[in-house]
């Protein structure tokens, strides 16, 4: 079936000039203006789009590494502490060696801890560990009162040395 329209009494088909003259009669007389051209709506759109994906890719950026860096940062700390107290342990076993060291040998010297030898013992002992300030070995009843017993070493020249340091600007 054709489809027909009737234009001045007549029949003719729909793809007939005249219906297409007709629709250029009908067509707008008025002009409208565009307020907003397409290309700005479309530059602004795209402009936020690239905001939107540049703000949630540096946010989950930031994200995971820091969770990285904090997790390098504990590593790290527990590496350094690691070896932090490996060389503490190290020296108290050193210096709780020597220590030893000088008191079996002023049990073995004759005539005390008043000996000459033994006095030697201790000026040699603390000439060479600077760092030991005294030596103290206590009973269990120590703190309440003093013991013939206890064993009280005091390294003199650490204390002279460190008073002579906080006298020097």
């Amino acid at each position: 079936m054709e489809a027909t329209a009737k234009l001045n009494g007549k029949e003719k088909p729909s793809g007939s000039a005249d219906l297409k003259n007709e629709s250029q009669t009908n067509s707008f007389t008025h002009t409208t203006q565009v307020t907003f051209p397409i290309g700005v709506k479309l530059a602004i759109i795209i402009g936020f789009i690239v905001l939107v994906s540049l703000g949630s890719v540096t946010v989950l950026n930031s994200h995971f590494i820091g969770e990285d860096v904090q997790i390098t940062a504990e590593n790290s700390n527990l590496s350094i502490n690691t070896r932090a107290s490996s060389t503490v342990e190290d020296k108290l076993s050193t210096v709780r060696s020597n220590v030893f060291q000088l008191l079996d040998l002023l049990n073995v010297a004759g005539g005390g801890r008043n000996a000459a030898i033994a006095r030697q013992a201790e000026a040699f002992f603390f000439e060479r560990n600077q760092d030991i300030a005294s030596i103290f070995i206590l009973s269990a009843d120590s703190i309440s009162r003093r013991n013939s017993t206890d064993v009280r070493i005091m390294n003199n020249r650490f204390f002279i040395v460190l008073q002579a340091e906080k006298l020097l600007p």
